[in-house]
């Protein structure tokens, strides 16, 4: 097998432009090594800023599955008893529609009240094991929240709200009360959206910039070996005015 040789090339300060981006990045971030005893710490304190949120996590779960599962409950009884058409559809649409809002709750339930839930199955596990799998815990359930309050996401949520205009502006010809409908579905829903929690959004966000600087030499080193193609390998460092372009085989 050939060994490893290097052609070393010294650029002109004008070429040496093609990198300085990550170059300067390479020279901000260090490779940190934890011990067990102050990975360990770290993940304790994460963990319990993270368990923090979920008090308002639940409550606004609980609040808003009461709101969805009231509004299902009067809207139907009121189209169940009352004769006037102009008032029995669109309470038997906005009913329908609520009782659609009380199930996705029901779906988030997962995604909103379990992060103290998986953070406590991993109590066991000590050290940078601990660490690493409680930042993994924080980080998905920062996604989540991300993605519960991206408007894109709700699209099954309008898309109701526009059948229900359309059922009762064609089917019924009650354009005013079918308009009424739209309006307050949308307002719900949006007031829904921007009243989610946020904690561990903001959490991870702090977090990942309070160590943006540093990486894990252990974590850095397996990803390097795990990234590394065979073949040859080409490495550019800073020399004097320009930088030395090392080619290894």
């Amino acid at each position: 097998m050939l060994r490893a040789t290097s052609l070393a090339v010294v650029l002109s300060l004008c070429a040496a432009r093609i990198a300085p981006a990550a170059l300067a990045q390479d020279a901000t971030r260090r490779c940190v090594t934890l011990s067990e005893g102050e990975a360990h710490a770290r993940a304790l304190r994460l963990q319990a800023d993270a368990e923090a949120g979920a008090p308002y996590a639940r409550l606004w779960w609980w609040g808003w599955l009461g709101i969805f599962t009231a509004a299902a409950i009067a809207q139907g009884t009121i189209a169940l008893v009352v004769d006037a058409r102009e008032n029995r559809w669109p309470m038997t649409v906005g009913a329908i529609g609520a009782t659609l809002g009380a199930g996705g709750m029901i779906i988030t339930k997962a995604r909103t009240d379990r992060l103290p839930a998986r953070l406590r199955e991993h109590e066991l596990l000590t050290g940078n094991a601990r660490l690493r799998a409680v930042e993994a815990e924080v980080q998905r359930a920062s996604d989540g929240e991300s993605n519960a309050r991206n408007l894109r996401n709700h699209a099954l949520g309008w898309g109701v709200a526009a059948g229900g205009l359309l059922t009762l502006w064609l089917g019924f010809d009650l354009l005013p009360r079918a308009l009424i409908n739209l309006s307050v579905s949308f307002s719900v829903g949006l007031t829904k959206i921007l009243t989610g929690p946020t904690a561990t959004r903001d959490l991870w966000a702090a977090y990942r910039a309070q160590h943006a600087d540093e990486t894990r030499c252990a974590d850095a080193d397996e990803s390097s070996a795990r990234a590394r193609p065979p073949g040859p390998r080409l490495t550019i460092a800073p020399a004097g005015l320009g930088a030395t372009l090392h080619v290894s085989f």
